[in-house]
């Protein structure tokens, strides 16, 4: 419907994760980038987490949103919504503030500019943390940008993490979008060779 959430029902955006990858849609498979359900949704709305690999508890993750309208058309004029091309907040389902990290806000930046600070999009320096950015450090986005928004985030514990995101349109709209990510235990993996060699021959793993 028409109002300050600009058609979006931020119920039909709640998609849990299968565990094969992190990307989210409105509706559909993870991978798709499906229409919102309701009738009058004017928008649609993607979330791609970790580059649409699955997402581990202690990396920096990139969560990159783009937006477009029901007709398949990329928004093409968000402006900055209170100083931040995007506004997220990623919550555990825990929904508890007792450890650090599971209750966060950051501010996201448009896609594109990552790219003029060092690849942050792409992690192309392994030595770089974005998520150790202060948003107040973060660039002043332009007066206007294109449909996608880039932000970051740790994830402390696993689980399923709700991230809501809001942004503005040049004029005035503001869409809000909710999303369900789930974060999975780093795997361990131990190799060992059931009879040990002699020394000096080849063990096999």
């Amino acid at each position: 419907g028409d109002g300050d959430v600009g058609g979006l029902d931020e119920g039909t955006l709640e998609e849990q994760l299968s565990g094969h990858g992190s990307e989210q849609s409105s509706s559909g498979p993870p991978s798709a980038m499906a229409p919102i359900s309701e009738p009058s949704a004017k928008y649609r709305a993607n979330l791609r987490a970790n580059g649409g690999n699955p997402t581990f508890v202690g990396s920096c993750v990139a969560l990159e949103m783009t937006y477009t309208t029901a007709g398949g058309g990329e928004v093409t004029d968000l402006a900055p919504y209170l100083g931040a091309a995007a506004h997220v907040a990623v919550v555990h389902e825990s929904m508890s503030s007792e450890m650090e990290g599971l209750m966060t806000h950051t501010h996201a930046m448009p896609s594109d500019d990552t790219d003029s600070m060092g690849g942050m999009a792409h992690s192309a320096s392994p030595t770089m943390d974005p998520c150790a950015m202060d948003v107040q450090n973060m660039p002043v986005p332009p007066a206007r940008f294109g449909s996608r928004v880039i932000a970051y985030a740790r994830f402390p514990r696993p689980g399923a993490y709700a991230v809501v995101s809001g942004v503005r349109r040049a004029d005035g709209e503001t869409l809000f979008t909710r999303f369900v990510l789930r974060v999975l235990e780093v795997p361990v993996q131990l190799y060992t060779n059931p009879e040990p060699p002699q020394a000096g021959e080849p063990a096999e793993l």
